[in-house]
Order: C-alpha cells, then sequence, then structure tokens
C-alpha cells in the first residue's frame, strides 16, 4: 500500500508537471525549459555533458558553442519522467503579528520537539510600530528576532536568507545538513500601503531551488478594516504581479507557493449576533463562524488566491485578544474575533500534517498561526540525466538546420486610443511559428538607443521560444505615471515603432502608436491658474474665492506686515499663517520674481488660483479632516480615478459625492508628484533646508516663491496645519505628515542616502512650521 501511494504521488507531481509544460508551449513562455509545474518557466541548471566527459562525475557548464541550449531544455523538460525521483520536504510556516513587541522567546511557538522539520519559514508583522520605522525603513528589532529563532532551533539549523520591509519579516531557516542542496536563495519586497508604496503593508518573498523545484515562501500583511475586503485582494494581486525575482519571473511562476501572514480578512455578518455570543461562538463552537469567513468566500468566487489551498481552521480565530490574555478584545473599539492570520499553499500533492494556533503566547494581541506541510520536490538523478542529456544531444545534432526560422504575426500595428492617467491600455498581436525547425524572437533596442521600448510601454513577453505550429499572444500594456504626464500633456500623440528581431532570421516592425487624453495632472501650476475647472461648482470653492478673478498683486510682506500690524503681529508671521492674509482678494504678498518659468515676465498678477488644486485642497478641508488614518490607509483604484474624472471632465456641476477623503488624500500626492516643477523651486531647495530652524529666513525664502507656488505652498500647510488640529480624529502624528510630504513638497531631491534623507525629513518638519 504504501509504494501503491508513493507511485500515485509521483504520478500525479509528473502528470502536474507535463500538463503545464504543454499549456506552456501553447501560451509561450518567457524562457522555455526549466523549473516544472509552471505557467511560466526559468532556467534549471542542467548537466552538460562534453563528449570527452559523458563517464566523468563532475557535470560542466553549457558553453556558448551548443546550438540551442533552450531547445534542449525543453527537451529535457519532456523526458523528465525518465531521470528524476520524488522526494519530500517537512516545512513548517509560521506567522505572527507581534503588534511591536519587543523580541521574546519563541521555543513554544516552533515546537522543537516534533519531528525535525527540514524547513522553517517564520513571517513577522508589526516588528516596529514607531514613525522611524516608516519612514526610514530602519529597525533593530529584525536581528532580535531572528536571534530568537536561532535559539529555539539551535545548531541544527542555519540561516538561509531573510528579507525585512518596515514591520514585515520573513526568516527561513534550513537543516545543517541540507543546507547545500538549497541553491540560489533570493529575496524581495513589495510595499502596498499609501500610493501603492509605502512599506506599512505589502508582501515580503524568499525564493529557492532545491534540486528541480522551485520553492517561494510569502508573508504578507493586507490591508485592515472589517469593509476593506476588496482593498485586500488588491493588495494580493500588486504582491503577486510586482514581486520579480532577478531572472525575471515572479511568484506565480514557482512550483511551490508557501503564503503565510496577517491577511487581515474578518468575519462577516455577525449582526444578528450580540458581542458576547459572537466571542462565545468564536471561543468554544467556532465552526459554525467558517462560513462567514472573508477570506474563505473570496476564494470561493475566484477572486483571490486562485489555485491556493489551506487546512482546516481547528482552531479558535487568532485576533483580536486583550494583549497577556486569552480574552477577546475587549477595548472600547471592541473589534470581533476573526482569523486574521493564516497559511496556504499551491502546489501538487502537499500533505497538511498540522495547522494550529499558539493560546500560550499572549505577548500581542494576534495569537501565533503555524502549518506544518509535507511538500513533494521533484529531484535528478545525475547518472539517469546525464545519460538522457547524451542521447537528447545526439537527436539535436541530426536536426536539420538550414531552415530558416519562420513566423506570422497577426498585425504589425498596435493602437492605443483614449488613454487617460491612471489607466492600464492593452492591446494583443497573435505571433504563430509557420516554419519546421523551433524559432527564438526578442523585441530589441532601435540603434542609438538603450530601451526596445519606451518607459510607458511594457510587452510581455519581451521575449520567448516558439515550437513549430505553436502560437501564442504579444501583450502590449500602455500606462501613463505621474512623472511622465506632463510631457504626454504636451505630446498627446506618439509614434513609435519596435523591433522584433528572430534569431537566425529576419526582423519585423511593429508600428506602436499612442492617444492620450490631456489632464490637469502633469500641468502646471501657472498653467492650471489659466484653466477653468468646469467640474467644480461654486460651492466648492470658499465664498472669498466666488465673486470674480483673484488678483494678487505684488508687494512686500514686510512692507504690508509694518503697514498693517504692530512690530510683534509682523514678527510672528509663519508660512502656515500667511494663509489667511493670502485669500481675500486684493491681498498684497511680497513677489519680486515672475510666477513661473512658463510665466510671461512681467506677470505679476493672477486672474485665478489653480483651481484644480484646489478644488483637492478645498474638499479634503470640508471632508477629510476627520477621516481615520487618512494619507496612511490608501485609496482604492477606482476612488482616485473618480477624482481624475472629476478634475478633467468639461461637464459642469458634477455631483462631489462621487469622490471619496482617502481618494482625494492620494489624488492630492499624485497631483504635486505629477507637477513638471517642484512646489519649492528647485534652486532654494537647499537653502531651505539648510534654513529651515529660523523663521524669519524662513519667511524671507517663502516670500521669493513665484506666486503661484507661494499661494499653492501656503494653501498646503493651512490644510497640513489643520489634519494636526484634528489629530484626535484622523489619527495622523506630524513625523507622519511630514514622511508622507516630503518628496512630493521637494520633489528632485531625492535620495538614496539614509542619514541625508533622515536630515531632510527633520528639516522639512521645521520648515512647514
Amino acid at each position: 500500500g504504501h509504494h501503491h501511494a508513493a507511485a500515485s504521488s509521483r504520478n500525479d507531481t509528473i502528470h502536474h508537471a507535463a500538463n503545464k509544460l504543454k499549456r506552456m508551449a501553447k501560451t509561450g513562455a518567457t524562457k522555455l525549459g526549466g523549473n516544472i509545474m509552471k505557467s511560466r518557466s526559468s532556467k534549471f541548471d542542467i548537466h552538460v555533458v562534453s563528449e570527452n566527459d559523458v563517464k566523468a562525475d563532475t557535470p560542466v557548464i553549457p558553453t556558448s558553442s551548443m546550438r540551442s541550449s533552450e531547445l534542449l531544455q525543453c527537451r529535457m523538460n519532456d523526458r523528465i519522467r525518465d531521470y528524476t525521483k520524488l522526494d519530500n520536504l517537512r516545512i513548517f510556516c509560521g506567522t505572527w503579528n507581534v503588534n511591536g513587541k519587543p523580541a521574546t522567546s519563541v521555543k513554544d511557538f516552533l515546537s522543537p520537539s516534533r519531528p525535525p522539520m527540514d524547513v522553517y519559514a517564520v513571517g513577522f508583522q508589526e516588528l516596529d510600530l514607531r514613525a522611524e520605522a516608516l519612514v526610514l525603513n530602519e529597525t533593530g528589532r529584525e536581528k532580535d528576532w531572528v536571534d530568537c529563532i536561532g535559539d529555539a532551533l539551535g545548531p541544527s539549523y542555519v540561516q538561509l536568507k531573510s528579507v525585512r520591509l518596515v514591520g514585515m519579516l520573513l526568516v527561513v531557516f534550513v537543516r545543517q545538513d541540507l543546507r547545500d542542496n538549497f541553491k540560489a536563495p533570493e529575496a524581495h519586497s513589495v510595499g502596498t500601503g499609501l500610493m501603492r508604496r509605502m512599506g506599512n503593508k505589502g508582501g515580503v518573498a524568499v525564493r529557492v531551488k532545491y534540486s528541480m523545484t522551485t520553492l517561494c515562501f510569502v508573508s504578507s500583511h493586507l490591508a485592515a478594516h472589517q469593509e476593506e475586503v476588496e482593498r485586500r485582494n488588491e493588495d494580493f494581486h500588486d504582491i503577486m504581479s510586482r514581486i520579480t525575482f532577478d531572472d525575471e519571473t515572479g511568484i506565480g511562476d514557482c512550483d511551490i507557493v508557501l503564503w503565510m501572514g496577517d491577511l487581515n480578512y474578518r468575519l462577516e455578518n455577525l449582526s444578528y449576533m450580540t458581542d458576547s455570543q459572537i466571542r462565545r461562538r468564536a471561543a468554544t463552537d467556532y465552526e459554525k463562524l467558517h462560513h462567514m469567513d472573508q477570506l474563505r468566500e473570496q476564494m470561493k468566487s475566484g477572486l483571490v488566491f486562485e489555485g491556493f489551498s489551506e487546512g482546516e481552521l481547528n482552531f479558535q480565530p487568532s485576533y483580536k485578544y486583550d494583549p497577556g490574555t486569552d480574552d477577546f478584545d475587549t477595548s472600547e473599539k471592541s473589534r470581533n474575533p476573526a482569523w486574521c492570520d493564516r497559511v496556504l499553499f499551491r502546489g501538487a500533492n502537499i500533505s497538511v500534517l498540522e495547522y494550529r494556533s499558539y493560546m500560550r503566547l499572549q505577548t500581542s494581541d494576534h495569537k501565533p498561526v503555524s502549518a506544518v506541510l509535507l511538500v513533494p520536490v521533484l529531484v535528478s538523478d545525475p547518472a539517469l540525466e546525464k545519460v538522457v542529456f547524451a542521447e537528447e544531444m545526439f537527436t539535436i545534432d541530426r536536426m536539420a538546420n538550414t531552415m530558416m526560422p519562420q513566423v506570422e504575426l497577426s498585425s504589425s500595428e498596435v493602437m492605443f486610443t483614449n488613454l487617460k492617467f491612471l489607466e492600464v491600455h492593452s492591446q494583443t498581436i497573435s505571433v504563430e511559428n509557420t516554419g519546421h525547425v523551433p524559432c527564438q524572437f526578442e523585441f530589441v533596442p532601435q540603434h542609438g538607443k538603450s530601451e526596445a521600448t519606451p518607459s510607458w510601454l511594457r510587452i510581455k513577453p519581451m521575449t520567448s521560444m516558439l515550437m513549430p505550429g505553436r502560437s501564442m499572444q504579444l501583450t502590449f500594456n500602455a500606462a501613463v505615471h505621474p512623472r511622465q504626464v506632463a510631457d504626454f500633456n504636451k505630446q498627446p500623440n506618439r509614434e513609435t515603432i519596435l523591433i522584433l528581431h528572430l534569431k537566425n532570421s529576419r526582423d519585423f516592425f511593429i508600428n506602436v502608436s499612442v492617444a492620450f487624453v490631456p489632464s490637469v495632472f502633469g500641468l502646471s501650476l501657472y498653467e492650471l491658474t489659466l484653466l477653468n475647472c468646469p467640474a467644480m461648482p461654486e460651492e466648492a470653492l470658499p465664498t472669498r474665492e466666488r465673486s470674480g478673478a483673484l488678483h494678487y498683486r505684488t508687494k512686500s510682506l514686510r512692507r504690508k506686515s509694518c503697514n498693517s500690524c504692530d512690530s510683534s503681529q509682523s514678527a510672528s508671521v509663519s508660512p502656515s499663517s500667511v494663509d489667511s492674509a493670502l485669500l481675500p482678494e486684493h491681498c498684497t504678498i511680497h513677489q519680486p520674481k515672475a510666477t513661473s518659468v512658463d510665466a510671461p515676465d512681467n506677470e505679476s498678477t493672477l486672474e485665478r488660483p489653480p483651481q484644480a488644486l484646489w478644488v483637492i485642497l478645498e474638499m479634503l478641508i470640508q471632508k477629510g479632516l476627520g477621516t481615520v488614518d487618512i494619507f496612511v490607509s490608501g485609496a482604492s483604484h477606482k476612488e482616485v480615478v473618480a477624482v481624475r474624472e472629476l478634475l478633467d471632465s468639461k461637464t459642469p456641476g458634477l455631483p462631489l459625492d462621487s469622490v471619496c477623503p482617502r481618494g482625494l488624500a492620494e489624488a492630492l500626492l499624485l497631483f504635486l508628484e505629477a507637477l513638471p516643477e517642484p512646489l519649492v523651486p528647485t534652486e532654494i531647495q537647499a537653502a531651505c533646508i539648510q534654513h529651515a530652524g529660523n523663521g524669519p529666513v524662513c519667511r524671507d525664502l517663502i516670500s521669493t516663491f513665484p506666486l503661484v507656488n507661494f499661494l499653492s505652498f501656503t494653501k498646503i500647510t493651512l490644510l497640513l496645519r489643520l489634519l494636526l488640529e484634528n489629530s484626535a480624529r484622523n489619527h495622523l502624528s506630524r513625523s507622519t505628515i511630514v514622511s508622507i510630504f516630503t518628496d512630493v513638497i521637494f520633489q528632485g531631491a531625492q535620495t538614496r542616502d539614509a542619514g541625508i534623507q533622515r536630515n531632510r525629513t527633520k528639516k522639512l518638519a521645521q520648515f512647514l512650521g
């Protein structure tokens, strides 16, 4: 019976690999040959044998004289049964949201008394909740937790790889005696927080090869809050698509994916029960809550974690507890229990040996959760592989090498019409191998250029191989990013010619054209003052800005202060307090410079403020000051697009209910990032940072801003001050606001040096007053 089960498992695994290879051959692959059980596969290490080394014990590296290593790899995949055997790895996957608590012993969590594990993969979330960790991505707690794992496992295990992003940490340990079997460990991370970049939410991944099987461990922290199901789904898909390894493959290309983390999915439809009933059922009768689990419902609907599986939830919800107890949340917020912390997996014939939580560990408001998995892996038999390799080399040598590769394209033209900012448009072209030999193609740069495609265009795949009679789709994705939209506003219609090079054959030329719909995003501040914003009803602006054109005339701020105020009042003028003096009609300010490099040199008055920016700021002041975690909890793509549609609309009086505060917040940051020139002029940025703590010098520097920059800067500082005044409602701290607005205000002064970044952040806090 045991031998029959083992043979059946091997057959299932090989059958799964063969089906994947067939689908890969039909749909095309970025690199043909390599790891099994993948829709797109990367190269695996082939033991290439020379004529004089067929009987040698040590394989040699492939040489450039080989006619087609890709074809060889493909044929080796076809005969994978002939030189592989099935082995099993016992893998522990654990996850724990430690709620910012210091490192503590994890011996009870890792339970070394079990039968020995081959691999331990442990993911932590909320390692460090301090503002410095978010702003600078620095924390000393990473080493503390890694040391705790090492102490718990002892000398029989060695750390293979670790990766951290802000408060997310993933650590992989393996058995000392198996260490040499794990090849090419690689780690990557991606933030999905604010603007889809900040690392307060996101994922970290470690990929490693074990013989012919690629293992990928992922730890993630997805969007919080009961109602944010769609955002959690988006976070998952972002992590899947944006984590790319050095060979240009992703998580979905790995044979085995083991995913753990605080996924934050909650229980829903609980309104018919009281809090006490919910907690009693979660503690003693939790099986009856399974059908209320958001994650399982989303998976059943095919919206998230497609192809993944999970063990039975035979333990009570892991969240939320009063720290130091086993009592569900009794705080004022009284969060409902939920299975936030999960372990999921994808791959053939994986067995769940154990799936549990750890109630004894009480330092956090989450309980740790782990799964012990038995994972089948394909292992090559070197001796058999050499024999098969030699046979396939002989077969390839006999193949006719005189025929030129030939392909046909379904079209030589790709057109993108009505492309808008923040949208991705896709078009496809079919390529078919009409010849009698395999063909390899790739997109290559034009003469004198370093890139094959312009920055606004992405193609999948960029290179591939096609077997005779097979076809595949080339996908062209066009998207305009914030730093590109200014150029597209100036030149919305563009064309480019792509070169598709067929190895050992001819080149094909594909003409790509795009028609971009201009947007207020990417216009200069001065250009914005020349435009009406038809979508903005009069009631969206304050009363003082409705009566007609706003004339901001040129006078000295100091002169105005001296003429209008006593000496003590004059000394108290600051960037944030100037705003109220700027907005009334006929306000006088110090403005010795032209309003913008785009404006005429003699321009000293403005007929109106930059209305599109004013709409965002005024609506945030009206609707967003009390929104919890605004500017921290990012908006969905639909919410940001709704703001863009409102600002770009030529139809007056669109309903303002179509936009939400979080959408406005993210739109503001994108708006500032898209400016062709920074809000704080580049030529005085260094002086602004240098003198940030000196009030009089700051006032002088601000007064030298171009007029429209001056108005916009004071309007933004008004918003920031009001946000801080409402911090009890919106939970925003001064350090959080500074960290978010540093780069968009001082655009063009970015740096990778942590020390310089820390100093700039500190100075900006002073400079913003």
